[in-house]
């Protein structure tokens, strides 16, 4: 089980060693997600205080939620089929095909129809399934009263465990759907059949 381990991680490293550009799409989204958290950091003293009571603030605010909700779908977006990438990248490696980013991200977005609505699905059922544990954190001393920090390990616990099955469960979501084309509903099933088989190795 290590040994497998180990060989898939001297693998990875060796993929990068040999193919060190195959870190540059990772890299964009990061600086994409950088630079939105800075924007967000410059705007944000610009809209507190008195300045949201009148009607100018409320104006600037809306402004500034519709924009920062556009701008981190688009952030999303495209982290979505950068990630739809790396099956295409692996699978070219390993037919010994040159390594083409812009053929994997051209096959990344004929893929798009499938692979966007099934990460967004991924993270709609992550945050349902997760958000009773956050809640029981965030809010233990109401909820648990003097045995808040119990409740607050119970919470932990049963996201890191529940977070664990679901990891494993759509692991194989992404390369199902962009290497063998298949449906949204089909892809998530599948994975989740063989995240089962394969729970170990993931």
């Amino acid at each position: 089980m290590q040994t497998k381990w180990l060989e898939t991680l001297q693998r990875s490293w060796n993929i990068l060693a040999q193919h060190p550009k195959v870190i540059l799409p990772k890299l964009v989204v990061a600086a994409l997600y950088g630079l939105l958290l800075i924007w967000t950091a410059q705007n944000l003293p610009l809209l507190s205080g008195e300045k949201l009571i009148d009607p100018i603030g409320i104006q600037q605010l809306a402004r500034f939620s519709v924009l920062s909700l556009g701008l981190s779908l688009l952030a999303l977006i495209v982290d979505i089929l950068v990630n739809a990438m790396y099956p295409v990248i692996v699978s070219q490696i390993n037919v010994g095909k040159k390594v083409s980013l812009g053929k994997a991200f051209g096959q990344s977005l004929e893929q798009a129809p499938r692979v966007i609505p099934l990460n967004i699905i991924v993270i709609l059922l992550f945050s349902l399934v997760l958000a009773p544990f956050l809640i029981l954190i965030l809010f233990s001393k109401f909820i648990a009263g003097e045995s808040a920090a119990w409740a607050v390990g119970a919470g932990l616990l049963g996201m890191g465990l529940i977070g664990l099955l679901m990891f494993v469960g759509f692991y194989f979501s992404n390369t199902i759907a962009v290497i063998e084309k298949q449906g949204v509903l089909q892809s998530l099933r599948k994975s989740m059949s063989m995240g089962k088989q394969h729970f170990v190795d993931v």
